[in-house]
This record gives C-alpha cells, sequence and structure tokens, in this order.
C-alpha cells in the first residue's frame, strides 16, 4: 500500500513552511531540538521547527500534559470527528490498545500541521470546535503511567494515526499491506497518511530510521508496532465494515500505558457516556457513537437555539475570540409528563451532569441545573474543564439567561402555554451555582429567577405576585374569589410533583392553601353566599374536608374566630345560620339567641319531626356526625334544651307516641346534666 511519506512531509515542513533550506544547520529527520556534534557545531532538529529553542523537550511538554486528566483526552478525538464532518465515531480499548475511528474528511497537510503544533489549529470559525492545537497533545497522556512523560521521551511511545480516502486503503490495512512511502504529500492526492507521533510533533513512517534525542539512529516505527495496529484494527473494525459508512476517516491507535484502562473505564462510567449523551443534541452531524460496541444513544432535549450576529452592538461588548462569526448557542431541557410516576427523573439525571458545554461538557461546571447550555464561544481554561471568570463570559451568558426570559415572554404572549409551562418548570426545578460560583448566580440565574417570580403560571392564566398564587391543597371545588378576587391557583398541585412545589415554595415564596387557610382568610360575606349556592354534594364535600383535616383545630384560635362566622349549616326553615347568631354567652353560660333555633344532635336526632311540630327550627345535618367541626364551637348545655321542650309542650297536645319520645329525650338530657 502506497502512503504520503512522513519524511517528505517534514522536509517540505522544513524549506516550504519554515522556509529553512538544507545545509543550514537543520536535520528534519532528527526528533530533538539541538544536538551538539563532535566536531563543536550544533545540529537542529524537527522540534526546534516546530517550537523554537527549547533546552529541555520533557519540561516544555509537561506544561501540557499535566493540565488535565486522561479521560479528558477522549474528547479530543471526538472532537476532531466533529470537526472533520464525521458521522460516526467508534473508540475501542482494552488492557494494552486503544482505538479512535471517525469516517470524517481525511487529513490534509494544514490539518496534519496542526496536529503536531502547539497552540495552533486550523479552527478559523467558532462554528469548528477547534481542531487540535493544546488539546490534542492530551491524547499522548495514555501511552504512559501517570502524564506519560517518560514513556514519551525515553521510550518514544506516541499514537499512530491513518487517515485513508479509499475503502481499499483501509482494507489494505486491515490485512496488513507492505507499506510504500512516496514523496507526494498534496493534497489533491488518494493516498492515505500512516505516521506515528513521536513527542507529540515528530511525524515518523513505518520502518524509518531517524535520529533521536541523542541523536543516534533509530527506527521509531517498527514492523512489531505496525503488525499491533493492523491486527487490533482488523479485529476492532471488521464486523463494521460492511454496515458502516468506512470510505474516508482517520484513525489514531496507542499503546497504553500503566492504569490507563482503568482510568477510561472509570472516565466512561462517570463523565464520559453522560456527557456524549447529552452532547450529541447539538453535534448534528454526530450520529453514530459506539464505545467498545456500545452504541451511545443521544439523550434527546427540547433545544432553543439563539445566535449573537458578528458586528453587532451586543457581539462587540462580548468580544468573543473569533471575531468573524457570529456567535451560536442552544439551551436544551427535558419535556416533563406530570402525570406520571416519578416525573422528574430525567431532569434529576441531567441535572447530576455539567450545565455548561462547548460542544462537549466543561466537566467542573456542575451546578445542578435543569438546563443544558451550549455555546461556541464561551471562554474556558486550556483543559476545557472549566470557564474563565472573564469579561467574555461574564457579557455572553447574560444574553443566554435574557435568551431564556425572552422564550418565555414570548410562549406567554402568544398564549403557547404549553411550551412555557415545560420551560419554566425546568428553570424552577434548577438550583443556584455554588462551589465559588457567585459570578455566575449573578450573570445567569439572577436573570432569570427574578422573571420567574413575576411571570407564575396559574391554573387561570399566570400571576404577577407570589403572594397571590396559592399551592392548592383543598379537595373541593371552591373558588379562590371567596378570599381574595386576585388570588390563583398554581398550576400544578399533584402530590406526584413534590420537588416542583417545593421549589415553588422555596424560591418563588408561594405557600400552600389549604380548607383552614381558605377559612381563616375568607371573605365571609363571599363563603357564605357560596355555600348557599352550591349543590348537595360540594356542600358535603366542603363540610367533610375540613372535618377531616389532620390539622389541630380546637387550638387554632384564628380558625375558631372565623368558622363561628361562617354560615356552616342549613336549618329547617331553609336558612344557613352562623353560630354566632345561634349562641351567646350570658352570665357565664352559654344560650340559644333564637330560642327555638337548634342543632341537631345525636340526642335530639330521633325527636325532629317532633321538635319541628313543637315550632322548633333545626340543623338539616346532625353536628355531632361532624365532631371537629363541633370541637370549635360551645353548645348550651343540654337541661338547657330540655327547659324550651318542657316549656313548649304545655299547651300543644301531642300524640302520645310523640310525647313517649319527648320523655326519653329529657331523660337524656337531665341524666347528662
Amino acid at each position: 500500500m502506497k502512503i504520503k511519506s512522513a519524511r517528505y512531509f517534514r522536509e517540505k515542513y522544513m524549506t516550504d513552511v519554515r522556509h529553512v533550506q538544507f545545509g543550514t544547520g537543520y536535520d528534519p529527520s532528527f526528533v530533538g531540538c539541538s544536538h551538539m556534534l563532535p566536531n563543536g557545531t550544533y545540529v537542529k532538529g524537527f522540534f526546534d521547527l516546530y517550537h523554537g529553542d527549547k533546552e529541555k523537550v520533557g519540561d516544555f511538554l509537561s506544561n501540557f500534559l499535566k493540565i488535565a486528566e486522561d479521560g479528558q483526552a477522549i474528547y479530543e478525538f471526538l472532537q476532531n470527528a466533529a470537526d472533520c464532518n464525521s458521522t460516526l465515531f467508534y473508540m475501542f480499548y482494552n488492557e494494552k490498545y486503544f482505538l479512535a475511528v471517525n469516517n470524517g474528511n481525511v487529513f490534509n497537510q494544514a490539518g496534519l500541521r496542526s496536529l503536531l503544533n502547539v497552540a495552533q489549529s486550523t479552527k478559523s470559525t467558532s462554528s469548528q470546535i477547534g481542531r487540535f492545537g493544546i488539546g490534542f497533545k492530551l491524547v499522548h497522556r495514555l501511552v504512559g503511567k501517570g502524564d506519560g512523560m517518560r514513556e514519551l521521551t525515553q521510550d518514544y511511545k506516541g499514537p499512530i494515526m491513518f487517515s485513508w480516502s479509499k475503502k481499499s486503503d483501509l482494507v489494505n490495512l486491515m490485512n496488513h499491506a507492505s507499506i510504500e512511502p512516496e514523496d507526494n504529500i498534496d493534497d489533491s492526492s488518494d493516498l492515505p497518511y500512516l505516521l506515528k507521533l513521536i513527542l507529540t510533533n515528530f511525524p515518523a513512517e513505518p520502518n524509518e530510521t531517524v535520529k533521536d534525542l541523542n541523536f543516534r539512529d533509530k527506527v521509531l516505527f517498527d514492523d512489531t508496532e505496525y503488525d499491533e495496529l493492523c491486527r487490533y484494527v482488523n479485529n476492532s473494525l471488521s464486523q463494521y465494515l460492511d454496515v458502516d459508512n468506512l470510505n474516508q476517516g482517520s484513525l489514531f491507535f496507542i499503546r497504553l500505558g500503566e492504569g490507563k484502562k482503568e482510568l477510561l473505564d472509570k472516565d466512561y462510567e462517570q463523565n464520559l457516556k453522560i456527557g456524549v449523551e447529552y452532547s450529541l443534541n447539538t453535534l448534528k452531524g454526530l450520529e453514530n457513537v459506539k464505545i467498545n460496541g456500545t452504541q451511545i444513544e443521544k439523550v434527546p432535549l427540547k433545544i432553543e437555539s439563539g445566535v449573537i450576529a458578528k458586528d453587532t452592538e451586543t457581539f462587540n461588548r462580548i468580544d468573543p475570540e473569533y471575531k468573524d462569526d457570529d456567535i451560536h448557542f442552544s439551551i436544551g431541557y427535558n419535556e416533563i409528563d406530570f402525570t406520571e410516576e416519578e416525573p422528574f427523573k430525567k431532569v434529576e439525571a441531567l441535572k447530576k451532569s455539567p450545565t455548561f458545554y462547548k460542544y462537549f461538557p466543561l466537566g467542573d461546571e456542575i451546578h445542578q441545573s435543569a438546563i443544558f447550555i451550549h455555546c461556541d464561544s464561551l471562554s474556558n481554561e486550556a483543559n476545557r474543564r472549566k470557564m474563565h471568570e472573564d469579561s467574555i463570559n461574564k457579557e455572553l451568558i447574560p444574553e443566554i439567561a435574557r435568551f431564556i426570559v425572552n422564550l418565555l415572554t414570548s410562549d406567554r404572549s402568544h398564549n403557547n402555554v404549553s411550551r412555557f409551562c415545560q420551560l419554566y418548570a425546568n428553570v424552577l426545578l434548577s438550583n443556584a451555582p455554588h462551589d465559588n460560583s457567585d459570578w455566575l448566580k449573578e450573570v445567569y440565574y439572577d436573570i432569570i429567577q427574578d422573571y420567574l417570580i413575576t411571570s407564575i403560571p396559574t391554573q387561570n392564566g399566570f400571576g404577577n405576585d407570589s403572594n397571590d398564587v396559592k399551592i392548592k391543597r383543598i379537595k373541593t371545588n371552591i373558588p379562590l374569589s371567596v378570599v381574595n378576587d386576585n388570588y390563583q391557583w398554581f398550576k400544578w398541585n399533584n402530590e406526584n410533583l413534590d420537588s416542583l412545589l417545593s421549589a415553588a415554595k422555596d424560591k418563588l415564596g408561594i405557600k400552600t392553601f389549604d380548607i383552614v387557610d381558605l377559612i381563616i382568610e375568607a371573605d365571609i360575606s363571599k363563603l357564605n353566599a357560596w355555600i348557599a349556592s352550591v349543590d348537595d354534594a360540594t356542600y358535603k364535600s366542603f363540610l367533610n374536608e375540613i372535618n377531616t383535616t389532620t390539622r389541630n383545630l380546637y387550638s387554632n384560635t384564628k380558625f375558631k374566630e372565623k368558622i363561628r362566622n361562617v354560615k356552616l349549616f342549613k336549618f329547617s326553615d331553609n336558612c344557613f345560620y352562623a353560630y354566632d347568631e345561634l349562641v351567646m354567652q350570658k352570665y357565664g353560660n352559654y344560650v340559644f339567641t333564637r330560642e327555638k333555633t337548634i342543632y341537631t344532635t345525636n340526642k335530639t336526632e330521633d325527636i325532629n319531626n317532633e321538635l319541628i311540630s313543637l315550632g322548633f327550627v333545626i340543623s338539616d345535618i346532625n353536628i355531632d356526625t361532624y365532631d371537629k367541626i363541633k370541637e370549635c364551637f360551645v353548645l348550651p348545655k343540654d337541661k338547657r334544651i330540655f327547659e324550651l321542650l318542657e316549656s313548649s309542650v304545655k299547651d300543644i297536645n301531642l300524640p302520645i307516641a310523640g310525647k313517649r319520645k319527648l320523655t326519653l329525650c329529657g331523660d337524656k338530657c337531665t341524666n347528662v346534666c
């Protein structure tokens, strides 16, 4: 199989890119920076061509090898796949080997130069994730223990890269074809690249003899490594060769260092899988991701996207790194089924993952947010785990917060209640940033929170004052207007929504409102009018709800004072009366103010007909059946009722059976008293 010569690439880089000619003290086959020859002169190597005069190669490399963990290196392969328009990304690894594969655009000279350099990228716009630069250097950590420095500088370990534009070349590699380097690196050529990256920046071709750091002849990419590459690629890809589109692409192969598999396993379980699942929402082209044969499925989010156009006042105020392209951002959230038994299961999973993404998660930015935020212009640290607390982010992130507010405002104004409530609930379930992120709270969370308090979804529309919105804890269908015409029920009240209701209480200041609260705050005239107008089923539901409350009514002074003024019970004259209308305290005793208007009790229920015939007005309902309500009343003693009976029957003729019943009732009252 013919390949593009890595040796020729180095030579052309020296002469055509750096404009350094042969015979001027440079040797493009020397991996190091400089070396003193026996005659006292110095020869400079390829490392110097890329990075300048560095006294100690190892010290220079350690600066970026120590800035991240091993798992972060995996995102570099994913970013490479996404930036080169790949539709698939496969990653395989075991105790010995690691392989990353994509089917994106093949490497050209500019891409390869970027791969080999530090802080230089082919990325020209923010719409690309960021090809290579310092980030890709992190993958070299995988070759050895710890940061891999000893293995890189002493054992000359490094990733092997193969980039093909014809499927037949991939098949040739899998079949262990013999290699023929060609002095042709033209971007129009369909020859593949096959090379090993030495010291992160030196491309070596198979079986090429070069000068090592000590300026000794050495083959740094030998047959053994080539054989391992071919076998592992064949074992990993043979089952996908005829199924997936692998007509072009690139792969990276690494002999893993000590302990790296365990670290990759850990990162896969804790970070990588979840990070990729959410990232796939914004990586539109990258659809097929497999890790050791396991398909990574996208966790679908409802995505809303926005753009800050370049050259606008807002864009110039943000002053992003890339000035020639618009700023693109997206927010995402779960669509909640509020009727499910566990409606917030997916929300809680998202809250445990990073909040901010620059295509891939900024791993340390976990803020218990139910909102996924991606932006191609976030300013982040070199290890891509944390955002900078800088002027870019302090101007950019508030725009994203205002974008969320504008989405809510638009949905409200267009009466798109369902979508409003979905986004509102997710924002409400999000916690404030923590862990020394006060600046982020101010520029993001507080902006949205200020809006939430003034636009609260209710069962009849929206409330602008949290004091006027109540969480419904009343089963009876009773209008809040009996309390206050401005009061509204909060949109949600189901018991399965406890976390949402707790957030509403904690963050919005909304209070629960039950039947006891309603009576305490009620406008008595409105409540009495409602009681008199409702159907019998609703009326009894109202009484039952009061009587079955778990709250202590007897010790609730405000409730007792109020309930005594409510025309709660209907009487035989077809009128409703309040306790305070019927009972008064006189000379230390409680007496009926209307002598023949009394409550039906267990002791009088059997003589109701006789009482009515005697001219009494009695309650339709036996008050003893509502014991908790009765506790709030102090009724006249039973003997007072007997006295009323006694005086009422003197001049009235009753049937013998009626008199007997009255006598029995009188006995009951006398025995008690």
